[in-house]
């Protein structure tokens, strides 16, 4: 399922990009980084620091993906 979502993920800021070269609508785009940016701090870091992923690691993914990268492992390390 979760594979699913990253490949959603990722065509959705493939589809933000394309929007704002080719049309000047940045928004999307910004949103997206601005929400992933927040998680990051939010969340991102600290679960990938419990699971021993490194600092630029988690944080990079978290970027990417958000929720869909930290919370499988989030949920891994609670059960």
């Amino acid at each position: 399922m979760y594979g699913v979502l990253k490949a959603v993920t990722l065509v959705l800021w493939a589809l933000s990009l394309y929007l704002w070269i080719a049309m000047g609508a940045w928004y999307l785009f910004a949103f997206l980084f601005a929400l992933h940016f927040l998680e990051i701090f939010a969340k991102g870091l600290s679960v990938g620091k419990k699971a021993g992923y490194s600092a630029l690691y988690s944080a990079i993914m978290t970027q990417i993906f958000g929720f869909i990268w930290w919370k499988p492992i989030n949920d891994r390390l609670n059960s």
